[in-house]
């Protein structure tokens, strides 16, 4: 009797400890799963990003970034995708048919006239990757920011209001999710310039100057 009831006790300590580790894996699983998520909300949209913008670079044809690292005074973290709305690499090739020069010479006249225009979402698709202050820490060193973990790093689009609308949020909560954050963001970009470099509409551009 008393093997019986052990045996019983047993058996339903392993479902038990099955369902538990179950439970784990799909906990982990979700977890992994929705990193991203996707956000309708209009949060933040206010915000003057822009300001802190300081100098860009052009890493790909037509497509600009800030530089280096940029921090707001505050700590926030910014990181900004600036590309023409005829298209990065259209733009790019009409922009420089007529300049001489090396290729580095060639990209920094194109980096010059974009800075000296005004960057809207009339005449850009802007993005960016934007990490609040509460989830960055002060150090004091070359890069006087550090990203904390866990943090939210959350991706805004500038609106034809001139509005900055979120359009997703990536959760860091280890190691791992940091390299996958990274892989988010290549992955985002990519994704934009292939479908910026699809356009075939470019005759407003060119009749307008």
């Amino acid at each position: 009797m008393k093997k019986g009831i052990l045996l019983i006790a047993l058996v339903i300590y392993a479902i038990s400890s099955c369902q538990e580790n179950s439970r784990k894996l799909e906990d982990k699983k979700n977890i992994s799963e929705n990193s991203v998520v996707i956000n309708n909300e209009k949060e933040n949209q206010n915000i003057d990003f822009l300001k802190n913008l300081q100098d860009i670079c052009v890493e790909d044809d037509g497509v600009f970034k800030n530089c280096d690292e940029l921090f707001t005074k505050e700590g926030s973290s910014l990181f900004f995708i600036i590309i023409p709305k005829i298209g990065a690499k259209k733009w790019y090739d009409y922009q420089s048919k007529n300049l001489k020069g090396e290729i580095y010479e060639v990209n920094n006249a194109l980096i010059e006239k974009v800075k000296k225009s005004k960057i809207t979402s009339k005449d850009f698709n802007i993005w960016v990757f934007f990490t609040d202050k509460k989830y960055t820490k002060y150090v004091g060193l070359d890069s006087s920011y550090n990203l904390k973990i866990p943090r939210i790093t959350d991706l805004f689009y500038l609106n034809s209001k001139n509005k900055w609308d979120k359009l997703q949020s990536f959760k860091v909560s280890d190691e791992k999710d940091d390299i996958k954050e990274n892989e988010w963001r290549r992955n985002y970009i990519d994704k934009i310039i292939i479908e910026s470099n699809s356009k075939n509409d470019v005759n407003k551009f060119l009749t307008s100057g």
